[in-house]
């Protein structure tokens, strides 16, 4: 069944999802985080990227 995912699978995107959105709001309103440390230097964007391609 493709185009299908499992409710298994659906849920790892889900949290996948939840965890990116997270932590680009700490980042906009500049909040510590686990990867993204109080003063970090790094660009949205380029986070953004580095988020997504840790969670695929």
């Amino acid at each position: 069944m493709r185009g299908q995912l499992s409710q298994k699978e659906m849920t790892r995107v889900m949290q996948a999802l939840d965890e990116v959105l997270e932590k680009s709001l700490a980042i906009l309103e500049k909040r510590p985080t686990e990867d993204a440390p109080a003063g970090g230097e790094e660009e949205l964007p380029e986070k953004l990227d580095r988020l997504s391609e840790e969670t695929v």
